[in-house]
């Protein structure tokens, strides 16, 4: 695989388990390269988990690989919804808060500091 600068972002969530962020890591560690540790971005609530990382690119082809590969041993296997962008095409995300205003804080805060790879148009 030929390996370029591009870097991508993946989104992830599913119900929270043991293993998710050792696996997560694993894989992406072993044929990517990552940039992020998703600890540091990852969100334990409620029996869920959450995470954004960023971790070093392919060429396209391998892009489309790395996506399958990831389908098939990682997300598969959490029944994950996840996302992979290149970091020039950041996700579009909506904020709705109700009540905890700490959650709020906590999103804007890795938004204003890079954390969090997204574009917020509301």
């Amino acid at each position: 695989m030929e390996w370029n600068k591009t870097r991508y972002i993946l989104i992830l969530s599913c119900a929270d388990t043991r293993g998710i962020v050792a696996t997560v890591t694993t894989f992406l560690m072993s044929r990517t390269g990552l940039s992020s540790n998703p600890p540091s971005s990852a969100i334990r609530r409620r029996k869920s988990f959450s995470c954004a990382c960023i971790c070093d690119g392919a060429g396209d082809a391998a892009f489309e690989k790395l996506k399958k590969l990831f389908a098939d041993k990682v997300g598969d296997r959490f029944k994950m919804e996840w996302a992979l962008h290149p970091d020039n095409q950041k996700p579009r995300m909506l904020i709705l808060v109700s009540k905890q205003l700490h959650c709020l804080n906590d999103v804007l805060h890795r938004f204003r500091t890079g954390l969090l790879p997204v574009e917020i148009p509301a």
